[in-house]
């Protein structure tokens, strides 16, 4: 389901949009103690790019989400999931600083 959205530039942003869309209370406590680490920005797939993050609970539990974006109409389409996105999909810069398309540490996929 597609969502209203406002663009997402930052992490910050980011982290802003799960902490408000988390479906169970574990996932809003782990992005409040910022248990999440953004894993970049990925090619587009359906034609839509998507961002993806990492959710570890206080206890271990780990959650994917993905956000595909639909910025020339403001929509966005979450996706929880217990499955990390495809790695080759991976559009950010190993040699790049942290950023929302790199993800928190870019020299980790670059490998």
């Amino acid at each position: 389901m597609w969502i209203k959205a406002t663009p997402l530039r930052t992490r910050t942003d980011l982290i802003a949009v799960l902490a408000t869309r988390a479906p169970i209370a574990a996932m809003r406590r782990a992005i409040r103690e910022d248990r999440t680490y953004v894993l970049g920005g990925f090619t587009p797939v359906k034609g839509f790019p998507f961002y993806a993050a990492r959710i570890t609970s206080y206890h271990g539990r780990v959650w994917y989400v993905t956000m595909a974006l639909d910025e020339a109409r403001y929509l966005m389409h979450i996706l929880w999931s217990e499955n990390p996105p495809e790695a080759h999909l991976w559009a950010g810069n190993p040699d790049g600083t942290p950023s929302l398309m790199n993800g928190d540490i870019p020299q980790e996929k670059g490998q």
